[in-house]
């Protein structure tokens, strides 16, 4: 089997990259450093020759229109490449929520709900991975929401799963090719407040910014699973900071 990575030098794409290989996939990784831009479509061609499968991990840190365009066309053009090439499966990461009517009302969730739009129409099978936030993730989100000093943090539900789990899934959506479910939503074992969970963790590395408490803009629920979805056995691995059953 020989799989596309899109975004394969990213943190979950190498991550997956990394594992395939062990298992003896031929994988493609395209970047713009592999001479590969899905932005664009240049160099997708080539670069899906003889693949079966492209797994799509791509990214962007905007939450403004140009991200809403990104992820569409981005996609697009993997799946129109895709066609061109005869490849046969779709793997997308994607985030739990997604899809929802009371979701963010920002470029980037607006952005990855086209992103699942396009992959549902496209003539060919594709599974649709969501998840939650990742472990690693937490402090890069306390940093987000730093405003002059302090974090500011609402105090909404947050329910992390371990990378390594996610990296696990995928793969095995890969492995089972176009048999795999269409979508499947993954979430770790243990769920938190947003507030008390960026508070926990800066305390744990000896962070001594301010965490305040911020009511939530819209339900406090959106970011965790709402329906039927796989549990993650990796636990947090800053311990005593209060869950919510």
């Amino acid at each position: 089997m020989k799989v596309f990575i899109a975004g394969g030098r990213g943190q979950v794409g190498a991550r997956v990259s990394e594992v395939l290989k062990e298992q003896g996939v031929d994988v493609v990784t395209g970047s713009r450093a592999d001479g590969v831009d899905a932005a664009t479509g240049d160099g997708l061609d080539a670069a899906l020759a003889g693949v079966h499968t492209i797994v799509n991990t791509l990214n962007i840190a905007r939450f403004d229109a140009e991200a809403t365009a990104f992820f569409e066309s981005t996609t697009r053009n993997l799946v129109d490449a895709g066609v061109r090439a005869g490849v046969r499966h779709h793997v997308l990461l994607s985030i739990v929520g997604v899809g929802e009517d009371d979701g963010p009302d920002n470029g980037y969730w607006h952005g990855k709900i086209g992103q699942e739009r396009v992959l549902r129409s496209a003539p060919v099978p594709a599974t649709i991975i969501r998840t939650t936030q990742f472990h690693s993730w937490v402090p890069v989100l306390a940093d987000q929401h730093t405003v002059d000093g302090r974090v500011l943090a609402e105090r909404s539900l947050i329910q992390p799963v371990d990378l390594a789990e996610v990296v696990e899934l995928i793969v095995s959506a890969v492995v089972a090719g176009g048999s795999a479910d269409r979508e499947i939503d993954l979430a770790g074992p243990e769920r938190y407040f947003f507030d008390d969970l960026l508070r926990g963790t800066l305390a744990a590395a000896g962070d001594e910014r301010e965490v305040v408490t911020m009511p939530c803009d819209g339900p406090d629920d959106v970011m965790v699973p709402r329906g039927r979805h796989r549990v993650g056995t990796a636990t947090y691995p800053v311990r005593g900071i209060p869950t919510v059953s």
